[in-house]
């Protein structure tokens, strides 16, 4: 009898009793494609190296680079012409798990953070593993600003008002008008016509200034600051913590009223009272921020509305009362400090008003004081208002009616020890000697000089100091270009006693809204100002903030600052997949930083300088300060910079987290024989619209009273070292284009435990959803699909199958589907259809070449194979530590183990599997590109064949002729297919019992015969031959005599 069997693929699945005649055992260096046993070539090398890896290709219009990390764990870069590597960096101890390019930067993940490489220049700019360092110490300098006073008239029954007479019946009774002429009435509720009348007057007033300062860059009212570095596409990174700054904590119209009589005319002057601050900041970028300018363009400055505590409303004006701010001590106005203008930096240019000598110098650490900076006399603005330039003064106020003007006061250098030499002060034509105050004044304020005017005019005190060294810009040849004054600035210190009058006009808001709502829940930032990084002078600007033309009247119509969540703390991811041009990384840690967050730059006045020294002698001193942070099931504690802060100034702490639970800090008392060491704990609450935790207690000290633990010494200040969160199970996408920046909308998180892999197809997950679900996420818990909206967000997810990959290195991307490992085997997910395409290669009788006779003889006879190398190992031991390559050209798909000298190819033309002898090391992230590291460290391109031609060895599985229970003689076999020659070596084995194998006969070309023996019921055949890309081996045919067919067998 004659039969042709056709070779099939590689299977080990069914058992080789009931396999299909024509499959095969042993398939290497061959695969079943169209029809016929072709050869697998060789891929072509087309790099060598020597001790380094290529790890992936950074390809774009204009250059292909091949990232190279070396045994020495050093990142370089090559051409694939030129022989030299350029190297980028040294890693060290550190290890790299992932490299990315996107766009022209490599975005290389390790167990370290994420270090960035820039394409610029011809070579790669290390931008580091964080964003660049963005510290700002933000303040305000403050003057009390008043003009002509608006006045009303009362009488009997009407209220007059210069040329208009309003008539009416409300008046104020002849007895409260009594009382409130010896002020000797609390308050007086104001309702009616009087009520209109000073609302009308008075807003009128309060609005026309507000608008006229805020046109004029200047702030009335406390308001909070950010700054943050904007990006080449607009957005922004680095967003510092919003810090409070307030000119007038009281949030209220301070409109003064004096009451003068006049025959039967009483007439209430009205005083309006503005604390007018200009903001300035101290800014320190990181050093290498000139790497980042073609990321980074400028530091854009933004502010919240004035949050005020008053309604533009008649009804919000309440009455006239009594002296606000002895009786309100907690709305008073916040401590300001003495700053000079200019590029000054705070600490070394900022003196507060903390001096201890008599009563009245002593109520300045009260809160109860404004700093007013001398003015030229010849700058006028309007009529009634002045700039501060010079050292000269004139303050108009009213207090008991009577103008002050303070000129003169020229100041004196003395060469050798600048000394001030205080002439006179002219007040009203006439001259009021000056007295030294003498007190205790602090170490550190020793260059001030201070002066008290006689004792009719207390209240008011002149501070002078000269310039300390190196104020002036070192650019500028002379100290008069800088603007400054030659050695000294003065300023007049005033107490808020002396501003306002027996009553003041009481106002309230009529939404109901309560003013420490106001302040701490404020969410809106607009863009008031930008610093161009060319600005910065040593990578640092300090000075005058230049506030945009009339950007403070028009702040809704500028933009936003988008909360960012992911701004300062650095992220480990170890897996990251580029989709829609966004950077997608499985953020497994997060370590979270405290950049930019002080407690010095969030309470101007904390800072080391500002302690005043009572008649104890004693200051407590923040020596250390952390957060503790509570997510994910996870304690977390990061330090907080501290600058020997004064404890009793910390007022206000923000931090970038809206997890963070506590604030410890630890305080050293000093005492006259020893130090005292405490821990005090302050809670944190969540801002209800910011990534933001904060403690604020409407101005007062933060500061508990009881502490949380007793200290023996400094050295048991000791912060616990745990400050990362792991997660795992969230995503982050990258802005389009801009792997640096991570947005919260963004963002992702999966109900599993761990995310191990994303990749993508574009196959409709069912009819009417192409494109959908484009996204998989393979989790601990199966594969979840993420829908992608128009925006770029994941806006929905949803889980699709419950195979869970074992292997994650296995995931490999083709077309429209992608393949993973499972336990079952070989995975390929295509929409939401799951199947496993390894069914026919696995089983748990894995065959054992060793145990066919004369095999390793046979194998010796073809070159290039080693017999120990094709011992097959289970196949899913095999796949556990695989790894996948996909041949876009060939369309194969290439299954390797590092480990083994084997490896499996498959199919997607003819989903047959084969094999092939395997040197692979690692794959090459290099998509479309079928790039791979070979041992011996040659880089090949699979994509591209190599002119070797490949030895193939086949082993059929066993052969029966469709009947495996008669016994047969076979006497010829002749190899059919598209050969150029007949050599082919060939064994034929017969068996029994499908485990003990004989060896029939064997060749040495196309054809067996010549033989006839002892009846077989199972063969297989072993073939051996060089095969060129162009033939092709079809099957066999076998002529047999079937024997022993008359009984049952």
């Amino acid at each position: 009898m004659i039969k042709e069997v056709k070779y099939n693929g590689y299977s080990a699945s069914p058992s080789d009793y009931g396999c299909v005649d024509g499959d095969l055992a042993m398939s290497l260096n061959a695969i079943n494609e169209e029809g016929a046993l072709r050869p697998i070539m060789q891929p072509e090398e087309i790099m060598q190296l020597t001790d380094a890896t290529v790890k992936c290709v950074h390809e774009t219009s204009v250059f292909t680079h091949y990232i190279v990390v070396t045994n020495e764990n050093e990142l370089k870069w090559r051409l694939l012409e030129e022989g030299e590597c350029t190297c980028v960096k040294s890693f060290g101890d550190i290890k790299i798990y992932q490299i990315t390019p996107v766009g022209n930067t490599l975005v290389v993940l390790t167990s370290d953070g994420m270090y960035y490489f820039l394409w610029k220049e011809d070579d790669y700019i290390s931008l580091g593993n964080e964003l660049p360092e963005l510290n700002v110490k933000p303040f305000i300098t403050t003057q009390a600003m008043n003009r002509t006073s608006v006045s009303t008239a009362f009488g009997t029954s009407s209220l007059d008002e210069n040329n208009c007479v309003i008539s009416g019946n409300d008046y104020i009774p002849s007895n409260t008008l009594k009382e409130l002429l010896d002020g000797t009435m609390d308050s007086y509720a104001m309702h009616g016509t009087i009520r209109q009348n000073v609302y009308e007057r008075c807003f009128a007033a309060i609005n026309h200034y507000n608008h006229f300062f805020s046109r004029r860059g200047y702030f009335m009212a406390p308001f909070y600051v950010r700054f943050a570095f904007r990006m080449f596409d607009g957005t922004h990174i680095r967003h510092t913590v919003p810090v409070l700054l307030v000119p007038f904590t009281w949030g209220k119209p301070l409109m003064s009223v004096y009451i003068k009589t006049n025959g039967d005319t009483r007439t209430a002057i009205f005083d309006p009272i503005f604390f007018c601050s200009s903001l300035y900041a101290n800014i320190k970028v990181a050093d290498n921020i000139n790497d980042w300018s073609d990321i980074i363009t400028d530091i854009d400055v933004f502010v919240t509305e004035p949050l005020i505590d008053y309604s533009d409303d008649p009804e919000s004006v309440i009455s006239l009362t009594k002296k606000p701010f002895v009786e309100n001590p907690g709305l008073m106005p916040q401590n300001m400090h003495l700053i000079l203008q200019g590029t000054a930096i705070q600490d070394m240019y900022a003196c507060p008003a903390y001096i201890n000598t008599d009563d009245f110098i002593k109520n300045l650490n009260k809160d109860r004081f404004t700093i007013i900076p001398y003015a030229n006399l010849n700058v006028q603005i309007t009529k009634s208002w002045y700039v501060t330039t010079t050292y000269y003064a004139y303050i108009r106020y009213n207090f008991t009616d009577l103008y002050n003007s303070f000129a003169g006061c020229y100041i004196g250098i003395d060469t050798q020890g600048y000394e001030i030499d205080p002439t006179a002060i002219t007040t009203l034509g006439q001259t009021v000697p000056f007295e030294t105050i003498e007190g205790n004044i602090p170490e550190s304020y020793k260059e001030l000089t201070i002066f008290k005017i006689d004792e009719k005019w207390k209240g008011v005190v002149i501070i002078s100091f000269k310039d300390p060294e190196g104020m002036y810009n070192e650019l500028e040849e002379s100290t008069e270009d800088n603007g400054f004054p030659v050695q000294f600035k003065s300023y007049i210190i005033l107490s808020l006693d002396q501003l306002n009058h027996d009553y003041y006009v009481d106002t309230k808001r009529i939404d109901g809204k309560n003013y420490t709502d106001t302040l701490e829940q404020y969410s809106a930032f607009y863009n008031i100002a930008e610093i161009n990084l060319q600005k910065l002078i040593n990578n640092e600007f300090s000075g005058l903030i230049p506030i945009k033309e009339l950007a403070l009247q028009n702040l809704q119509s500028h933009p936003i600052l988008e909360d960012l969540a992911y701004g300062i703390h650095k992220l480990k991811p170890q897996h990251s997949f580029v989709y829609n041009n966004r950077l997608n990384i499985i953020l497994d840690d997060e370590q979270i930083r405290a950049n930019g967050v002080s407690i010095t730059a969030q309470n101007p006045c904390a800072g080391e300088k500002t302690f005043a020294q009572g008649e104890d002698n004693n200051k407590r001193c923040i020596k250390k300060a952390y957060v503790e942070i509570y997510e994910n099931s996870q304690n977390v504690y990061v330090e907080v910079d501290v600058n020997n802060d004064n404890f009793e100034e910390l007022r206000y702490f923000a931090f970038p987290h809206n997890q963070a639970k506590n604030l410890y800090l630890y305080i050293t008392t000093e005492l006259e024989n020893k130090n005292d060491y405490k821990k005090y704990k302050i809670p944190l609450k969540q801002h209800p619209f910011l990534n933001l935790s904060y403690a604020f207690n409407m101005f007062k000290c933060l500061g508990p009273d009881e502490y949380e633990e007793q200290c023996s010494n400094e050295e048991d200040f000791i912060i616990p070292s745990e400050d990362t969160i792991h997660y795992g199970n969230i995503i982050r996408l990258s802005d389009v284009n801009n792997p640096f920046r991570f947005s919260e909308e963004y963002s992702v998180s999966l109900p599993v435990s761990k995310i191990y892999a994303l990749s993508t197809a574009a196959k409709a997950l069912s009819q009417g959803q192409f494109g959908q679900y484009p996204l998989y996420a393979f989790t601990s818990d199966g594969i979840w699909a993420l829908e992608v909206s128009s925006t770029g967000t994941y806006s929905a997810r949803q889980p699709i199958s419950r195979d869970v990959v074992i292997n994650p290195d296995s995931i490999t991307q083709i077309d429209n589907a992608v393949l993973f490992v499972t336990d079952r085997g070989i995975m390929l997910i295509s929409g939401s259809d799951v199947m496993c395409i390894s069914d026919r290669i696995n089983t748990y009788d894995t065959f054992k070449v060793e145990d066919i006779p004369m095999i390793e003889e046979f194998v010796s006879q073809c070159s290039d194979i080693i017999f120990n190398d094709i011992k097959q190992k289970p196949f899913l031991d095999f796949v556990k530590d695989c790894k996948m390559i996909y041949d876009y050209t060939n369309q194969h798909i290439i299954v390797y183990n590092p480990d083994v000298k084997y490896a499996y190819v498959y199919s997607l033309k003819s989903q047959q599997w084969g094999m092939m002898l395997n040197d692979i090391r690692d794959n090459v992230n290099s998509y479309p590109e079928a790039l791979a590291m070979c041992f011996g460290d040659k880089l090949v391109d699979f994509n591209k064949i190599s002119t070797d031609m490949p030895n193939l060895l086949v082993i059929t599985r066993p052969f029966k002729m469709e009947e495996p229970n008669v016994h047969k003689t076979i006497n010829t076999i002749i190899q059919r297919g598209n050969l150029n020659n007949d050599d082919i070596k060939q064994i034929l084995y017969a068996s029994n019992d499908l485990e003990n194998w004989v060896v029939v006969w064997s060749s040495t070309n196309v054809r067996m015969s010549g033989f006839r023996g002892t009846p077989y019921k199972f063969f297989r055949l072993a073939l051996c031959r060089i095969m060129d890309k162009s033939e092709s081996l079809h099957g066999f045919s076998v002529q047999y005599e079937p024997r022993l067919t008359n009984k049952l067998r």
